[in-house]
């Protein structure tokens, strides 16, 4: 992990602040290395590995780590439920930087259930709703997967550049917010017809570093408990109920389809008696 996480600040300080978005993606994929260091691989769990690791090694290190990866971002959870909009005012003016002023999530919900809101089809908000806006999610969607797919963060990201990197911010860990016209997606306020503004989430790589550390020291501690080398994947397995998707509602069962017994249909392989076989080739 200290090679990437070397890699990275070289990307970061020896080549110039525009090289953030090269240097976030190298501590990412240390990250993503810790998760598959932990767990049996498993299909389509690359989101919810990234977040629950960065979870556990949270839980592992205890207070040593700061922002908690776990905390909520309220400006992507009012993008994500305008309803609440009146609930968590917005002071950010455009073109501005501002500390970001975001709660835990045990802080979303009680100020929501306080406030008797619901979400707009009546249900109440859950912890599968607010986590799903949290430091540890967002980094993996609006950095990691823009970055990946990409080569740039979402547009509800921002990179490291010089209006962030002013002097005394270079070794700060405190998440930020920046507030930018939304010209990119060449959309206007529908009220005023002037250009939104949306603010941008700033993950700085010293915390970045500081929670891929944590990572790798939970994973270490996990190997040590358990006596196994440093080179032996721990191939835990995967949790029924990963902290991500905690309240998540169950999904309805897709009915199943009455002529998919051949024998019940009088036709082979799910074919119904009577309709015309395919041509052969």
């Amino acid at each position: 992990m200290e090679r990437k996480l070397l890699a990275a600040n070289h990307l970061l300080h020896s080549l110039g602040f525009g090289y953030y978005e090269e240097a976030a993606l190298v501590v990412c994929s240390g990250i993503s290395a810790a998760a598959n260091f932990y767990w049996v691989e498993s299909a389509r769990t690359d989101k919810l590995r990234f977040s629950e690791i960065l979870y556990r090694a949270k839980q592992h290190a205890g207070e040593t780590i700061e922002p908690d990866p776990t905390r909520i971002s309220i400006s992507a959870l009012k993008r994500r439920f305008p309803e609440i909009q009146g609930l968590f005012p917005d002071t950010c003016k455009p073109l501005t930087m501002v500390e970001a002023d975001d709660l835990s999530e045990d802080e979303v919900l009680a100020r929501l259930r306080a406030a008797g809101r619901n979400k707009e089809d009546g249900t109440e908000f859950t912890f599968y709703d607010v986590r799903a806006q949290s430091y540890a999610n967002l980094l993996y969607v609006k950095v990691r997967c823009g970055l990946v797919h990409e080569g740039a963060v979402a547009n509800e990201a921002s990179a490291d550049n010089e209006f962030l990197s002013m002097p005394g911010r270079l070794n700060s860990r405190t998440v930020r917010y920046v507030s930018a016209f939304q010209v990119m997606l060449d959309e206007d306020d529908e009220e005023t017809g002037e250009p939104k503004h949306i603010r941008q989430i700033h993950f700085p790589m010293p915390w970045l570093c500081d929670m891929a550390r944590a990572c790798a020291r939970f994973v270490d501690a996990e190997r040590e408990e358990r006596g196994l080398p440093f080179w032996n994947n721990l191939r835990q397995p995967w949790p029924v109920e990963p902290w991500l998707e905690v309240g998540r509602p169950k999904r309805k069962e897709k009915p199943k389809c009455k002529c998919a017994d051949g024998a019940a249909t009088g036709g082979k392989d799910g074919e119904v008696a009577g309709s015309p076989s395919r041509p052969s080739a």
